[in-house]
């Protein structure tokens, strides 16, 4: 797999990872609800995913790492849970009478096998974890595109793929004078992906997970997370909060500039690193060619507040979709 000097996994080696192992995932879950599946073919198929997991070791992403892991023992507790519904039921069997022994010998106790007691059952099992949820938008064209996601659905990875001249919107759904419980629990974008975007501006929150970007033309991206990488773009302007160095590699024309402070929630704990990318492709000394820093000037923070206060107002016509982004992108 490829690695820089560090031993940091590639973005094309992390993305080809996130492309193989949901695949295979979603081939064991089907499996898994297949009847008369074999169980022992389906323990080699999640042992076989953790070892390419693992083979990959620090140079993955510290969250991604543990994502992973969940996800594989979500998957060793359904198959558990199902080794457990294939065994057979066992009854109560009481042994024959015995004859009567001499009186100096002590006579055998009657031998009981009892089938399982449905309060142990319920009682001893620990609670099987919620997977991950991965969702996905590809396909989109002139349109302003959100995440249709209900309320209950949790965390959960965004894939999006394919999309020309869109306004896209990850921030969660402001709901501040609704009573109903159930919007308590709005969905949480942990962890996002993004491919062959061209023309878009992208906003997302900050992410308690990674955002992994890859061939990107003439987009604007506000985004932040714990880790970033970003490969095989260009002509692509970078808002940024990051936790960790902030990766770039087969990419041109980039600028970065910070998060805008008036789009941030709350203030996060660590100090920002979007100023210190670090480019796979260039091993020499001094600044590398492919990436700039944003003057403060450049730095569009009052049109992405008007922005976003016009979405959180309800914008959904066409016209708005194009207005915003020739205003935000150059033509």
């Amino acid at each position: 797999m490829a690695t820089n000097e560090q031993g940091v996994v590639s973005t094309t080696a992390s993305a080809d990872l996130h492309t193989h192992f949901h695949a295979q995932k979603q081939d064991i879950l089907q499996a898994c609800e297949t009847p008369g599946a074999s169980l022992s073919d389906i323990a080699k198929l999640i042992q076989d995913l953790r070892k390419l997991v693992d083979s990959y070791g620090e140079g993955l992403p510290k969250y991604d790492r543990g994502r992973y892991t969940e996800e594989l023992n979500g998957l060793d507790t359904k198959l558990s849970t199902l080794r457990t519904k294939d065994k057979p039921k066992s009854r109560f069997v009481f042994a024959k009478s015995k004859k009567p022994l001499p009186a100096k010998a002590t006579p055998p106790s009657p031998t009981v096998v009892a089938g399982p007691s449905r309060d142990r059952e319920e009682a001893s099992p620990s609670v099987e974890r919620s997977p991950i949820n991965t969702h996905t938008i590809e396909g989109r064209f002139n349109a302003l595109v959100r995440p249709e996601l209900a309320p209950g659905t949790g965390t959960y990875t965004l894939s999006l793929s394919s999309m020309s001249h869109c306004l896209i919107d990850l921030r969660p759904c402001k709901s501040p004078s609704s009573t109903d419980p159930s919007q308590s629990a709005l969905p949480v974008l942990t962890t996002l992906h993004a491919k062959k975007l061209t023309r878009c501006v992208l906003l997302a929150p900050l992410l308690p997970g990674s955002a992994m970007l890859s061939d990107l033309d003439n987009c604007l991206v506000v985004v932040g997370a714990q880790q970033f990488r970003m490969h095989s773009s260009t002509k692509t302007k970078v808002l940024l909060n990051v936790a960790s160095l902030p990766v770039i590699e087969h990419s041109q024309n980039l600028t970065f500039g910070p998060y805008p402070n008036l789009l941030l929630p709350q203030t996060p704990d660590y100090v920002s690193k979007h100023t210190v990318v670090q480019d796979f492709d260039w091993v020499r000394g001094g600044q590398s060619p492919n990436w700039s820093l944003l003057a403060k000037d450049d730095v569009p923070e009052d049109l992405l507040v008007q922005l976003s206060e016009q979405l959180d107002g309800g914008m959904d016509d066409q016209p708005s979709v194009d207005i915003w982004i020739d205003r935000l992108l150059v033509k």
